[in-house]
């Protein structure tokens, strides 16, 4: 399993760089959380948008609002765990990481050769406006891994694949 996370400056270009993908159907929408309609996958890419788009304007001085993570579990991973089980690791990871109630996006990509998934949400957070601190996030990462690799007997072998 690698978990990458990426260096975006707008949410909007991140959100809908997954969307056009959706679009060209080499991805598909996987899961949402925190939102406040139950499916937010049934309206347009710009509903979804003004959900994280309405956070990030209660606070201006931030820079650097997006966060943007991809999840890139091996084959074996993938057949470990299943969409429920991956599912369940990335609402954890969102938890470890300190995102838990912020609303985000879960994508399902099948454009390399391999599954992978990208995470997009906001560092703005959804109840106070502040800027979710994300220091060590890369660590965190890591960590997080760690944990996965431990917890479902993932070998280094297989995480080489």
């Amino acid at each position: 399993m690698v978990i990458v996370i990426h260096q975006s400056l707008s949410t909007q270009n991140a959100l809908f760089y997954n969307e056009k993908k959706v679009k060209q159907k080499k991805a598909t929408f996987f899961q949402s959380e925190n939102t406040p309609t139950i499916n937010p996958f049934a309206g347009r890419k710009q509903d979804r948008w003004n959900i994280l788009k309405e956070i990030e304007e209660r606070n201006t001085r931030v820079k650097q609002k997006c966060l943007h993570v991809s999840v890139n579990p091996t084959v074996s991973d993938l057949v470990k765990l299943g969409d429920i089980g991956i599912r369940n690791e990335i609402k954890n990871l969102m938890e470890h990481l300190g995102y838990g109630d912020q609303p985000y996006f879960v994508y399902k990509h099948a454009d390399l050769d391999r599954t992978h998934f990208h995470i997009v949400s906001t560092r703005i957070n959804q109840q106070t406006g502040k800027k979710i601190r994300d220091n060590y996030e890369k660590e965190k990462a890591q960590r997080f891994i760690k944990s996965m690799e431990l917890k479902y007997d993932f070998t280094k072998e297989q995480n080489k694949e």
